[in-house]
């Protein structure tokens, strides 16, 4: 498959991070090729939040992980880590099996965590489950630790939180869909659940008798004596009684894994996550299509669907879901919002931003962006796949998940941000935020040619992908302040960078 420049360009922005300063990476894959660039994500080493962040901790004489240690890790391997398919998977998958320091998961377990997303990333999503499921961060934050059986004498029943989840959030969803995402209706015109609250509660039994290993990071174990070895019946599908916690688990992985909504789920919350917030029908099936079968006979190929994803037409060609489909009066809408962290990350690349010393600093970002990794409010991430602020977009009947967590109050921290990164150039001696520093030296011996200097602003921010209109602008705004002789070569790039960066074009993908 050949891929234009502005092909390559946008796969690059959806597949990693971003472009780390300039047209190489971009470039690169063109040359390259499709396959051979996924080939190449797909084998490099796998590097791990967990061990830079416990070596970030214990550089500062801390038996943990904190917060510093946690955060200034992610941002260094967002930066500088060369699996950038494999990373930037792992966070839309964080978004989707989500847990969160807010369900009182220490740091440590989160970075231990994300490595089990980004280990599986490219991988099963079958083996995915299993781990995740297991792993002590979801026991403690969807109370699957230490949930019993039911005890008449005490009165107490199994906890149903993570059954309701991996059924709701995890593989099926709510209402039953069709292979493109179209919901089936039943003759009554209404949505049919997928389960039902006895499922629920079924489940609940199925998933009793695990807890908390001895050693901190290693997987739930069976304590078959809390475990319930009675007959289930979830989805219609029986659960022999004397099984072990084991071997219901497995059957129970099995089922909503093989469900024949899954795949519609997964391909959609990957779709929005990566591409565009409102995929056409004919995008969800093809790639709903690659979770049942890989092309080798492998259901829940996660390489397999994330390449269907970032290769399919509609992808490389922009073709959306259309608005006001009910009235039929509709025109196509493709692309996303940029979440926060994602547009500071391709801020970070396109400068080269880098830290002084091996800890990078309080980059939480949770207060100042409204997002932070794995800092989710609740299970349902920062956003629901099906979110629409009020106003043309919902009338519109159309969904932009993102504005949920964009308002006047924190567009102005993010935009205070990302201004405070882009001062700490070392022209300014690099003091600027969080020990950061970055080279500035390609943009300012352009300082005085405005052409020029737009056209650099263009390759490192915008991967050759800006249009004319942001160029005339972003060149009269050149032509204002350097007619201001009080106004340094500094100020000027400082400027002209912020006014970039705060363009739609920079903070969406289309």
């Amino acid at each position: 498959m050949a891929l234009t420049e502005t092909q390559a360009a946008k796969l690059i922005y959806r597949a990693t991070y971003g472009p780390k300063k300039g047209m190489s990476d971009i470039d690169y894959l063109v040359k390259t090729g499709v396959n051979a660039w996924f080939d190449e994500q797909y084998n490099a080493p796998v590097t791990s939040l967990f061990e830079l962040s416990q070596s970030l901790g214990e550089e500062r004489d801390k038996q943990y992980q904190d917060y510093l240690s946690f955060y200034g890790a992610y941002w260094h391997k967002v930066c500088h880590d060369e699996d950038q398919l494999r990373q930037r998977m792992a966070f839309a998958l964080s978004q989707i099996l989500v847990v969160s320091y807010h369900g009182g998961v220490w740091f440590d377990w989160l970075s231990h965590y994300f490595d089990v997303l980004s280990r599986h990333a490219l991988g099963n999503y079958r083996d995915l489950l299993k781990e995740v499921t297991l792993h002590p961060a979801m026991g403690m934050y969807l109370s699957l630790q230490n949930s019993k059986k039911h005890d008449p004498v005490k009165n107490t029943f199994p906890d149903e939180n993570y059954a309701r989840e991996l059924m709701q959030l995890f593989t099926i969803g709510l209402y039953k869909l069709k292979d493109n995402g179209i919901p089936v209706l039943d003759d009554n015109g209404e949505l049919i659940p997928t389960y039902t609250h006895y499922d629920v509660q079924e489940m609940a039994r199925v998933l009793t008798g695990w807890k908390r290993s001895s050693g901190r990071h290693d997987p739930m174990i069976a304590v078959e004596a809390n475990h319930d070895t009675g007959e289930k019946v979830v989805l219609g599908t029986v659960f022999p009684a004397g099984q072990t916690a084991e071997q219901d688990l497995e059957q129970a992985l099995d089922l909503v894994f093989n469900h024949p909504a899954t795949p519609a789920q997964v391909a959609t919350q990957l779709i929005k996550r990566l591409v565009t917030s409102n995929p056409r029908r004919r995008y969800i099936k093809a790639v709903a299509n690659v979770f049942i079968d890989n092309g080798q006979g492998v259901r829940g190929d996660l390489f397999a669907v994330t390449k269907a994803i970032l290769t399919d037409k509609d992808a490389l060609n922009g073709h959306g879901g259309r608005d006001n489909f009910k009235t039929g009066t509709s025109v196509e809408n493709f692309g996303k919002v940029k979440e926060p962290v994602i547009a500071m990350a391709n801020l970070f690349r396109a400068l080269g931003l880098d830290s002084h010393q091996a800890l990078w600093g309080d980059f939480s970002t949770i207060d100042t962006l409204g997002q932070a990794l794995l800092m989710a409010p609740s299970v349902f991430n920062f956003y629901t796949p099906t979110d629409a602020p009020p106003g043309a977009i919902s009338e519109a009947e159309l969904t932009a998940p993102e504005f949920t967590i964009l308002n006047l109050t924190n567009m102005n921290s993010i935009h205070n941000k990302y201004d405070n990164f882009i001062w700490a150039d070392q022209d300014n001696g690099g003091t600027g935020m969080r020990n950061t520093t970055w080279d500035s030296t390609d943009f300012r011996v352009h300082v005085q040619d405005g052409t020029a200097l737009v056209q650099i602003i263009n390759e490192r921010l915008f991967g050759g992908l800006m249009s004319d209109r942001l160029q005339a602008y972003l060149r009269e705004t050149h032509s204002i302040f350097t007619d201001n002789p009080n106004r340094s070569d500094k100020e000027i790039v400082r400027v002209m960078l912020y006014t970039a960066q705060n363009s739609p074009e920079f903070r969406c993908e289309v």
